[in-house]
């Protein structure tokens, strides 16, 4: 344990949780799921480039006695390099996320299979009136793309992450909550001009 980390029980097992800042709710790290990590610099993401990241997820509880939930977050990084002691060469230090996710959507899981698809793009342009170097960022969910630009990267190096955080069931009478979580990280449905729903994999390029 870490100083400022915190530990819960079930009545069986301690766990590590993770405090949400501003809230009284705790949610167990070891239900804390990564499904990709992305680091982009400013050589691949050029001007005139877009970095388009598409994919799905696939929940369902298999004999549970429980209803559950994720979180899905996008998040940001900046990957940082360690400058002491100086003079240091180029090195990787840590990655700092950012508290703010670019995208948060909310995933509830019951016996049923359900998929949820979802997406970010981050645009690197001149701008016509400043003539500076800016991006832009859309994130999309169920095909819907939103514009996102409070959430956009300062600049063209950053790290991207997509991750199933703050697990959580359902109050219930019974104590002993039971069940197998399954997730996978799958495609995305596209609808064609011809009307017909096609299945893409999982997708990240620079166009």
């Amino acid at each position: 344990m870490q100083k400022g980390e915190h530990l819960a029980s079930d009545g069986r097992v301690f766990y590590k949780v993770r405090h949400v800042p501003e809230t009284n709710s705790y949610f167990p790290t070891p239900f804390e799921v990564e499904l990709w990590r992305i680091p982009i610099n400013e050589q691949m993401l050029a001007l005139r480039r877009t970095l388009d990241v598409r994919f799905g997820v696939g929940l369902q509880l298999i004999r549970a006695n429980t209803n559950a939930q994720w979180m899905l977050v996008i998040e940001r990084g900046d990957p940082k390099s360690q400058l002491d002691p100086d003079p240091t060469a180029t090195n990787l230090e840590n990655v700092d996320w950012e508290p703010d996710p670019i995208l948060e959507q909310r995933l509830i899981i019951t016996p049923n299979y359900t998929s949820h698809q979802c997406g970010v793009r981050i645009k690197r342009d001149i701008d016509l009136v400043s003539k500076q170097d800016t991006l832009t960022c859309d994130t999309m969910l169920y095909g819907i793309w939103s514009g996102a630009n409070a959430k956009v990267p300062p600049n063209a190096n950053f790290v991207l992450r997509a991750c199933l955080v703050n697990f959580d069931i359902e109050n219930r009478a019974e104590t002993d909550a039971r069940g197998w979580l399954a997730y996978a990280l799958i495609g995305t449905e596209e609808l064609e001009k011809d009307g017909t729903i096609k299945i893409r994999p999982p997708q990240a390029i620079i166009i």
